[in-house]
């Protein structure tokens, strides 16, 4: 066997292992430009409506939060909220309301700095219930509801079972 056929053997062997190294770095490099702060829970969740007297929204990420990351919050009406003063604290984005919010809809606008220096926005709302209104507990109603039934009808079945059987 040939000189040259071995030494263009290690050539094949070592261009094919640079190949599969670079093709791997390729395959990593989309998740590392993706990797932006996304926001995974908030308090108040999305949509949801929260008892009055709300005095402070806390929103977590994928990743901490820079600092200069911000949270404005918005009424029904398009209106900014006064008394709004949001921080990162715990690897979280937190905004301190004074006085608490009183009933009605609002939105949450947010601003989060990753790490690398990348912005990424977005919003959410929320609606504040009245004192006097609060959410009636269907859960707990439906419950008491299917108990009932069942528990009431147990002696219709007992005599349906009991006249079978004489």
């Amino acid at each position: 066997m040939p000189c040259w056929s071995r030494c263009c053997r290690n050539v094949v062997r070592r261009l094919i292992l640079a190949g599969l190294l670079l093709s791997l770095a390729l395959l990593a490099l989309p998740g590392l430009a993706l990797a932006h702060a996304e926001l995974t829970a908030s308090e108040p969740a999305a949509g949801s409506t929260v008892p009055a007297g709300l005095s402070r929204i806390v929103l977590a990420f994928t990743e901490p939060p820079a600092l200069g990351s911000t949270i404005a919050l918005y009424t029904g009406d398009f209106e900014a909220v006064p008394g709004v003063d949001s921080y990162v604290a715990n690897g979280q984005l937190w905004a301190d309301l004074d006085p608490p919010l009183p009933a009605g809809t609002y939105s949450v606008q947010w601003s989060a700095l990753s790490t690398d220096g990348h912005s990424v926005q977005g919003s959410f709302e929320f609606a504040v219930a009245d004192e006097a209104s609060a959410p009636f507990p269907w859960p707990a109603f439906v419950c008491v509801l299917v108990v009932l039934i069942l528990v009431g009808s147990l002696p219709f079945l007992f005599a349906r079972l009991h006249r079978r059987t004489v």
